[in-house]
Formats: structure tokens, C-alpha cells, sequence
């Protein structure tokens, strides 16, 4: 048996994915910034102490130094600081902040899934994103049966918690749906919200338990009607 790791990439969502994270901090940056600029301490150093070219690389979202832009030892900090109520909100931003971004976090990682050998090897048809309209694909999908989509986002949410569910394909009349079979428990030595630096691994399992699941589900239903 080969046990060669399958390494994939997703661009598309972490171009994304920094760019938010990037912006959180800096929009909390600059409310510090204008809090304390009365009283003259509203500079990056003050901000955070311990290294300003690394909250500049942040802000800057430039991870030239930081392959995942945030170190363990800055969000620790931010947290501390109760700059951020908890490392789930400095990662993937409140419950609100979410669901705002949701939709294009998705899309981008089904252009990512399109772009990828492995993942289309997966997939029982190739015809989901005609002519690469992915955007298109999913505007259309979340109206032709939003229940999938709400099923999509929670678990997204769980995902993001460091958990995943694992879903199997149930066919009913003819009906082709998504049913959440299996729970997979969160390791005890993982925290409750996914950083940056488990993010590519912990995609890859997302992407195969649901995603996939997800989009096959979708295309067997079509192929009934």
C-alpha cells in the first residue's frame, strides 16, 4: 500500500483567509491607535511590545517571516491583552464576521477542489463548475436547496472548532441527500478554534469528509430527476 502523503494546495482560500486575518488585527490596531493617541501611546511598539516589525509584517499581511502570518507566541499575546476575547475570534473573527465571509470562503475553496487532480479524482461528475463558473454554481445551488447550505455552514463552524463530522450519501424516492453518520471526537491535545498553522492539513480532511460528500450528494440527486 502506498502511504505517500498526498500534498494538495488551496490559494484560492487562503489568499482569502490572510486577508481577513490580516485585516482583523490591523482594524484592532488602529482602534488602539485611535484610543490612546490623546495620551501619545498609540504606536505599533505599544501595541505590541515584543517585536513591532512582526505586528507590521501582520497588518501588512506579508509572510515572508511567518509562513502563517500569526505565531503562537503573538496570539497569546493578543489574547492576553484581551485585545481578542479567545484565539477563535483573532482567527476566524465573531460568529457575525463569519457568517459575512462565509459564502466566499466556500467558493473559493471549490475553485481549489477544481484545481486540484486529487480532488476531482473524487468527484462522481466533472461538469459542477461549467466553464469555471464556480460562483455561479454555488449561487445557484444555495437556491436551488439552501438546507444544504445551512448544513454546509454548520459544519463549517465545527470545522473551525477543530472537529469535523463525517457524512455519508443516503438515497430515499429517489432523493440523494447528506446524512451525518459518524462524529469525529476533537483530539484532547487540540485547542477549541483552528490556526493558521493547522489550517492546510485540517482543509484537506474538510475537503474529503464534506466537501466532497457534499458536491457527489448533490450531483446523484440531479441525475435522478
Amino acid at each position: 500500500m502506498d502511504n505517500k502523503k498526498i500534498n494538495v494546495e488551496f490559494t484560492n482560500f487562503e489568499k482569502i483567509y490572510y486577508d481577513l486575518l490580516s485585516k482583523r488585527v490591523k482594524l484592532k490596531f488602529d482602534d488602539f491607535h485611535k484610543e490612546k493617541e490623546g495620551g501619545g501611546k498609540g504606536t505599533q511598539i505599544d501595541f505590541y511590545p515584543e517585536d513591532r516589525s512582526l505586528l507590521n509584517s501582520i497588518i501588512n499581511n506579508n509572510r515572508s517571516k511567518e509562513k502563517f502570518l500569526i505565531p503562537q507566541r503573538f496570539a497569546d499575546r493578543m489574547v492576553e491583552d484581551e485585545i481578542f476575547s479567545d484565539g477563535k475570534e483573532l482567527y476566524w473573527g465573531t460568529s457575525n464576521e463569519i457568517g459575512q465571509y462565509f459564502d466566499d470562503l466556500i467558493i473559493a475553496l471549490l475553485k481549489d477542489v477544481h484545481d486540484s487532480d486529487y480532488f476531482k479524482s473524487k468527484l462522481i461528475g466533472d461538469n459542477y463548475f461549467k466553464d469555471g463558473r464556480i460562483g455561479n454554481f454555488y449561487l445557484h445551488l444555495s437556491r436551488y436547496d439552501p438546507n444544504r447550505i445551512k448544513i454546509l455552514r454548520k459544519s463549517f463552524d465545527l470545522f473551525i472548532q477543530n472537529e469535523i463530522e463525517k457524512y455519508f450519501i443516503e438515497e430515499k424516492d429517489g432523493v440523494f441527500d447528506i446524512e451525518k453518520k459518524v462524529d469525529f471526537v476533537k483530539k484532547s491535545n487540540l485547542d477549541n478554534y483552528l490556526t493558521s498553522k493547522q489550517l492546510p492539513d485540517k482543509l484537506k480532511t474538510y475537503v474529503e469528509e464534506v466537501i466532497i460528500l457534499f458536491l457527489n450528494s448533490f450531483y446523484l440527486e440531479l441525475l435522478s430527476k
